[in-house]
């Protein structure tokens, strides 16, 4: 039960979320959720209107769902609907297996602060400078998930009480969101877009601005930062087939290692895929997984590999990040066909049989039209047994979402007949739309103008809480739920829908219509924090205690006036 004397207290409001065990994808989740709607429950505004539930994932094992609360507190006038600011957060954690022999202490920030500091003192627990520095200030609270983003959780609940005061005279409705899944799929958000549709329709809502809570990395606690964009994640499966060939007889055969081997190298951080805006870079790319489809050791070279690459891009829309693969796949199966053919120059019998043909690089959408077109008869039923298989799969947690793509399309490929080598591109979940509010094209006019004002609205409520300015950085690099509020074309929309098999297999979904009827500007205001999904995770203090909950309330009383204006 929340106890009355937390009420209010962002700060001991925290530690008892971080007491509530939460780990991502699992059952604990549901004890979050249940802290949070106890909390929601207490606000006499609340427990007078009601305006608050709990919406469950539909068929989720765990039985988990996303919070909300909507505090009506503007006015019902305004022409396109009431206008509302939407609070988000995220309140499952990772696990807390990194912390070792302190795991037992990892929900007990206080407990857990004095054995760190004990160990260090003792030399047991080789701790780096900076983070003895904040053990020794008392201005950071260490505990898993309290960075990320149990703070989050806590000061908009705080800041919410709080505007509940005021309900009535605030400008603004103001619509709680907190989600499961955010450390696995954002399943929770993506249910959270639909939800924010239901919503908008029960309540006549207008949405004006969604914002985040995410911690920040700042240089120094004079100077507090905040994002108006969050990055994307684009991550593509390559299913390489080769020409399998026993080891005595290579020289017909072409190892599919090779061409990946090739890929790897010739995309693995590279620069040319850095973006660069508002002097901010995003992260070059980064394979995840490679390897072979061998399951057994035997004397011939393995038929097909694979593996999956991340892409993080601020502008670049998907169809841009495949063509690029295309590319690379093409030059790295052609390099890996000329040094065949180098190698076996000399060899009787002239040329390998292997490469009388040239390779074929397709996008997943090629590959679909071409096995429909060549076994129209085959290939429904075949893909319904492995879209059947991969659920089943995947409900015993025994396959990951990107080897069921790697799964289709070995069944795709025994139903095209396709000589010599081939490479397979595919989008796989999960996908995170790159969102910003310099970039808001198919969102309402009124929505870009408060958009364009955000910034200044930030600044100027950051000098009057902290004293001072603002940093304002233009994307969140961690990777969001922001991005389930992005807008997104009708050719985004028809490629990644052409090009993801598990959005056919009915495995992933993206509520695209939902998102599009939410796309709204964004902001990302949290609190300071440091080493996320370490064991020494922590948050900032006195911005958890007082700055960002008085921060959001000054925010939100002008975005209220802001919407007249």
């Amino acid at each position: 039960m929340i106890d009355d004397r937390i009420r209010g207290d962002p700060v001991a409001l925290l530690k008892r979320f971080i007491s509530v065990r939460s780990d991502t994808d699992s059952p604990l989740e549901v004890d979050m959720e249940r802290a949070i709607l106890e909390y929601v429950e207490g606000i006499p505004w609340f427990r007078d209107h009601g305006t608050f539930g709990l919406e469950a994932l539909p068929g989720d094992e765990h039985g988990r769902g996303v919070v909300w609360a909507l505090l009506q507190g503007g006015r019902a006038g305004y022409s396109t609907g009431r206008p509302t600011v939407v609070l988000l957060n995220h309140h499952d954690a990772v696990d807390t297996f990194d912390y070792g022999r302190l795991r037992p202490l990892a929900l007990d920030p206080d407990r857990l602060r004095d054995r760190l500091s004990e160990l260090a003192g003792k030399g047991e627990l080789v701790l780096g400078p900076e983070v003895i520095e904040d053990l020794d200030s008392g201005r950071w609270l260490f505990g898993r998930g309290g960075c990320d983003m149990k703070s989050g959780t806590a000061v908009q609940l705080v800041a919410l009480e709080r505007l509940a005061g005021e309900a009535g005279s605030l400008g603004v409705d103001v619509l709680y969101l907190s989600v499961p899944d955010e450390e696995n799929v954002s399943w929770g958000m993506r249910q959270g877009a639909r939800l924010l549709g239901t919503l908008k329709e029960r309540y006549g809502l207008d949405y004006f601005v969604l914002i985040d809570s995410e911690a920040h990395e700042r240089s120094s606690a004079e100077v507090p930062a905040f994002h108006d964009g969050s990055i994307g994640k684009t991550m593509l499966s390559v299913y390489v087939k080769g020409v399998k060939s026993h080891i005595g007889d290579i020289a017909r055969g072409l190892n599919p290692s090779l061409i990946l081997a090739n890929l790897v190298r010739s995309t693995e951080i590279d620069r040319d895929l850095v973006e660069t805006e508002d002097g901010v870079r995003s992260p070059p790319p980064s394979w995840s997984y490679v390897r072979d489809f061998k399951e057994c050791y035997d004397a011939s070279i393995p038929e097909a590999a694979g593996g999956y690459i991340s892409f993080l891009p601020m502008v670049r829309k998907p169809a841009e990040i495949l063509e690029y693969m295309r590319g690379k796949c093409q030059s790295a199966l052609e390099e890996s066909l000329a040094r065949y053919r180098e190698a076996f120059r000399d060899e009787v019998g002239g040329r390998p049989a292997a490469f009388s043909r040239e390779g074929r690089v397709l996008l997943y959408g090629e590959l679909r039209a071409d096995a429909l077109a060549f076994d129209p008869e085959g290939v429904g039923p075949a893909l319904d047994a492995v879209h059947r298989e991969c659920r089943e799969a995947r409900a015993g947690g025994g396959m990951s979402l990107p080897e069921c793509n790697f799964r289709i399309i070995r069944t795709l490929l025994e139903h095209v007949p396709y000589g010599g080598p081939v490479a397979v591109i595919a989008l796989s979940p999960p996908y995170y739309p790159n969102i910003s509010n310099r970039h808001l094209e198919g969102v309402d006019p009124g929505k870009r103008r408060v958009a364009e004002r955000l910034s200044d609205l930030v600044r100027a409520a950051g000098r009057k809480v902290y004293g001072g300015r603002m940093d304002r950085i233009p994307y969140f690099m961690g990777i969001s739920d922001l991005s389930y509020v992005a807008f997104l074309d009708g050719a985004a929309i028809a490629c990644v829908r052409d090009n993801m098999p598990l959005l056919q297999a009915g495995i992933y979904d993206l509520p695209f219509e939902d998102m599009a009827r939410a796309a709204m500007p964004i902001l990302n205001i949290g609190a300071w924090g440091k080493d996320p999904h370490k064991f020494t995770e922590r948050v900032y203090i006195p911005d958890v205690a007082e700055a960002i909950p008085a921060l959001y309330a000054e925010l939100i009383r002008s975005i209220g006036d802001a919407t007249v204006t």
